[in-house]
């Protein structure tokens, strides 16, 4: 959730060609998480490893699609904005992005 608030705070109180490009980012990332998986799937590569039951790939499949909507879409309206914002903005989005998915891998920290 960390990041799309980001990405929704990066366009204030004008939504645009910086958010347009906040959300390709987002996109970006999880078309490529869904890619993994699906290269696993096939029997390519065993990075997104582990146990997909039928209703999880038909997900991933979703998903993808619904991302690379969201990446055409973006594209075409942050077509304004300049190409250093462009590469910053999904920089910046990609590194809250996988920082956050990263934390989510350590075990909970209880108080003893």
């Amino acid at each position: 959730m960390l990041p799309t608030a980001l990405a929704l705070r990066l366009t204030g109180r004008s939504p645009g060609a910086l958010c347009a490009y906040a959300a390709v980012a987002l996109f970006a990332f999880w078309m490529l998480d869904m890619v993994l998986i699906w290269l696993f799937l096939l029997g390519l590569s065993d990075i997104a490893s582990g146990r997909y039951v039928p209703f999880e790939v038909v997900l991933t499949l979703l998903v993808g699609l619904f991302c690379a909507a969201g990446i055409l879409r973006g594209l075409r309206a942050g077509r304004l904005l300049g190409r250093t914002r462009r590469v910053a903005t999904v920089a910046v989005l990609w590194v809250v992005q996988a920082t956050v998915m990263a934390l989510s891998f350590l075990p909970p920290v209880v108080n003893r």
